[in-house]
């Protein structure tokens, strides 16, 4: 489907690489996004050099805010459908063309708000 960027090991930007996604699907309670826009912090540079502790054994997604269109959403999900464009802030996973995240951390974004505005101001 699609694919992401991860860091292979703490170090520089050298150990990130492009790696595939697979078939992603939501599951009850998830919506999957197509990201429009990511968000890039100090707290994932923090991470990604081993400042803070290395959640993972390999290739860990990093970037905590993304913007973008919901293309599926799964069981039990409510106020959301398939073509909302929207945003949100969760810990790792952002640097990606997709992902699926838990309904209740994301938020629908208005015509006014761009995917790019709303993917540079979730976290600060």
């Amino acid at each position: 489907m699609g694919y992401a960027m991860a860091a292979t090991a703490p170090g520089g930007s050298e150990v990130i690489k492009k790696i595939a996604l697979g078939e992603i699907s939501p599951g009850v309670g998830e919506v999957l996004i197509r990201h429009e826009a990511i968000g890039i912090n100090f707290l994932d540079i923090y991470i990604r050099n081993g400042l803070y502790p290395w959640p993972v054994e390999k290739d860990h997604i990093l970037g905590s805010e993304g913007a973008g269109i919901v293309e599926a959403v799964g069981e039990s999900v409510s106020g959301l459908s398939v073509g909302d464009r929207v945003g949100y802030t969760l810990a790792n996973g952002a640097y990606a063309t997709h992902r699926v995240i838990d309904a209740g951390y994301v938020v629908k974004l208005p015509d006014n708000v761009s995917s790019e505005l709303a993917a540079s101001i979730m976290l600060k």
